[in-house]
């Protein structure tokens, strides 16, 4: 995933999670970006707070909700807004 969707990255470091049942890795890139992925490799986070998520990541119901809530919304060029879309591991990608 990480070679294939963020191949301009540096991987700063990766740090293991214990919890009481599960473990999952936290990957950080040197920009300060991160993704979470569980024991299995799946992935549970991704934080892309400096860069964009790479698009083929966001599941399509949520690029069409997204699109749809921005077409209907009102412009003003006098505010801006910040919109962060949490992807979990609950939403399927298809």
């Amino acid at each position: 995933m990480i070679k294939k969707h963020f191949p301009n990255q540096t991987v700063s470091f990766v740090k293991m999670d214990r919890d009481w049942l599960s473990k999952s890795y936290e990957v950080v890139f040197s920009n300060g970006d991160k993704i979470e992925f569980d024991k299995s490799g799946d992935w549970i986070d991704i934080d892309c707070e400096y860069t964009s998520v790479p698009t083929e990541l966001i599941p399509a119901r949520i690029i069409a909700q997204v699109s749809a809530k921005l077409f209907r919304s009102e412009s003003n060029e006098d505010r801006e807004e910040e919109t962060a879309v949490v992807m979990r591991s609950s939403c399927p990608i298809k």
